[in-house]
């Protein structure tokens, strides 16, 4: 099946937001439309994304994926986190904000391509956060998928001396991979107090009274599977699936150098198609 993919850059409040667009050329009438959300120390090109993205296009999705623009990406590097001072300045009120216009984006420019009455989320990790939140606030969204999303967002505040942290501005989060001190500075720390309530995850997925398939890995490392537990029994209706020994990835890294996907990946993306064709 003939695919189509380009790059393009949206408009955010702030800065641009690039993103990608794979959709099957062949499919006749309008995909359903999937945005994908990458996590904390992500991007849209992360470990399989790459190959994620042919998998739902091939049955018919048009699938979506993008930067958060304060990801510590930009335009001209998108695989490398070169503009750390932006990093350190994300928060959740920014990447609601970019999902919104990516969002809006889709509204203007792929009305032609896309059922816009079947809009979808999939979100990984503590992009996870941003889509619930998105999804009770906003009617254009239609259904949610979660994979490894995080449970809590005041869980995933800093664990440190708050005071010492308001003093100093920063602090720093070692990635391993890359071998950076990543900054989180304390505009975070405020942005979550002056959105307490908007943030307060399991209250607001009471409220979620849309479609949401929440899948997480048995053996995730990152996030553990209690959280993904107490998404389930906040979103009433929702369903919960559990992949067995997967991790919080699962199965993919950085670098991912093969076509091939993981087969706990392989899993999730089956899981999910039967969830958006049900």
């Amino acid at each position: 099946m003939g695919l189509s993919k380009f790059e393009g850059i949206c408009k955010g409040n702030e800065k641009d937001i690039l993103y990608d667009v794979t959709y099957s050329k062949e499919y006749k009438g309008k995909g359903i439309p999937i945005i994908f959300i990458h996590g904390f120390k992500g991007y849209k090109d992360w470990g399989a994304f790459n190959q994620v993205a042919p998998e739902f296009a091939k049955s018919g999705f048009f699938f979506i994926k993008f930067n958060f623009s304060f990801n510590g990406t930009n335009k001209n590097s998108p695989l490398d986190f070169v503009d750390l001072n932006a990093f350190g300045n994300n928060n959740f009120s920014r990447e609601l904000s970019d999902l919104d216009s990516i969002i809006n984006l889709l509204n203007r420019k792929f009305t032609d391509l896309i059922d816009l009455e079947e809009l979808t989320l999939i979100a990984h990790s503590r992009g996870g956060a941003t889509a619930l939140i998105k999804a009770v606030e906003d009617d254009r969204i239609k259904k949610v998928i979660t994979w490894a999303s995080v449970g809590t967002i005041k869980g995933r505040m800093p664990q440190l001396d708050m005071i010492e942290f308001e003093r100093t501005n920063v602090i720093y989060i070692p990635n391993s991979r890359t071998n950076q001190n990543m900054p989180i500075y304390y505009q975070f720390v405020e942005d979550y107090y002056i959105n307490e309530k908007r943030y307060d995850l399991i209250n607001r997925c009471e409220n979620l009274k849309k479609p949401c398939l929440i899948i997480h890995g048995e053996s995730d490392e990152t996030v553990p599977l209690m959280e993904a537990k107490q998404l389930h029994k906040a979103v009433k209706g929702s369903k919960l699936i559990i992949i067995e020994k997967a991790d919080h990835s699962f199965g993919a890294y950085e670098p991912w150098t093969t076509d091939s996907l993981p087969i706990t990946l392989k899993r999730v993306i089956s899981e999910s198609m039967k969830f958006l064709n049900s």
